[in-house]
């Protein structure tokens, strides 16, 4: 009878090991597929970017590359004319970035801390913007920022930054306003009572304790606006951004005289040297990121 048992025990033992270990290797495989699905046109592009014109136009060569060159990147350099473009794309992203950070960290303090008639509602009018496509605004926006004479000037786009209009400002207000929610508010009394006012309660004692918040709504909204081209393509008619450039690549690399493979190289780079920027960022930013992204509950 006890060996029955015993033999009855192992058995349950090695279904469980058996069913841990299938459920594990059922795991490693759907993360590694959905790696490689995320991951493959990075690689891809990477390769293909620095590939020279005789390994474009050899079928032989697939992904090991015989020979290395820049030539790709100076050709989409030249066609975008970096210079201009990446200085003016940088003026647009990086004021708007910090003026839309500003007004979003008050916004969220504001529907975190202070109660007002309406303050339901118009919380949930704020979050429902979340999903209202830019194109079903443009045709007033753009009469506001003509009626403004704002046109063909990044300062349209400060303005709306400034004013908390800028683009995805209903999820910044969100993640910050979450951040607020999970802060004592023992800490602001105790300010009160040292005879600190509210501006100082905020600046001396909330902003500190959010800058994963702070740094978040920063990155999110400079990639934003760096990659921005619809409303920049109708503002903007005599400066154009990086982005915009980069979605017209191959309208811009017509005129090349290169053969597909060879202009396919070239897009690549110009999508490269987009994405550099944001990419360099994400790397310098990415512990706190990490932190932001899981205390907002945007995920998780």
């Amino acid at each position: 009878m006890i060996l029955i048992e015993n033999i009855a025990s192992k058995k349950l033992v090695y279904k469980k090991v058996c069913a841990n270990i299938f459920s594990k290797l059922f795991i490693y495989v759907v993360l590694i597929s959905l790696a490689y699905l995320l991951l493959y046109p990075l690689f891809y592009m990477i390769v293909t970017v620095f590939r020279s014109a005789e390994d474009l136009n050899n079928p032989a060569v697939v992904w090991i590359t015989r020979t290395y060159t820049l030539d790709n990147i100076k050709k989409a350099v030249e066609q975008l004319d970096f210079g201009n473009s990446f200085l003016f794309s940088l003026s647009l992203a990086l004021p708007c970035a910090i003026f839309q950070t500003i007004a979003c960290a008050l916004a969220g303090y504001g529907f975190a801390r202070f109660n007002f008639k309406g303050k339901s509602i118009l919380f949930a009018v704020l979050i429902l913007t979340i999903i209202v496509p830019e194109q079903t605004i443009l045709i007033p926006l753009y009469g506001m920022i003509q009626s403004l004479g704002l046109l063909n000037s990044v300062v349209a786009f400060w303005v709306q930054a400034i004013l908390g209009m800028g683009l995805k400002s209903g999820l910044f207000i969100f993640i910050f306003c979450q951040f607020y929610k999970g802060l004592p508010k023992e800490l602001e009394s105790a300010a009160m009572l040292d005879g600190c006012n509210s501006f100082g309660i905020f600046a001396k004692i909330i902003l500190p304790n959010v800058i994963p918040a702070i740094i978040t709504v920063f990155f999110f909204s400079f990639v934003w606006h760096w990659n921005e081209n619809y409303l920049t393509k109708f503002v903007l008619n005599q400066e154009r951004t990086l982005s915009y450039l980069v979605s017209n690549a191959t309208a811009l690399i017509s005129n090349t005289g290169s053969n597909v493979k060879i202009a396919q190289a070239i897009i690549q780079s110009c999508s490269l040297i987009l994405l550099l920027p944001t990419l360099i960022l994400f790397f310098i930013l990415q512990r706190h990121l990490r932190e932001g992204i899981a205390r907002s509950g945007i995920v998780g």
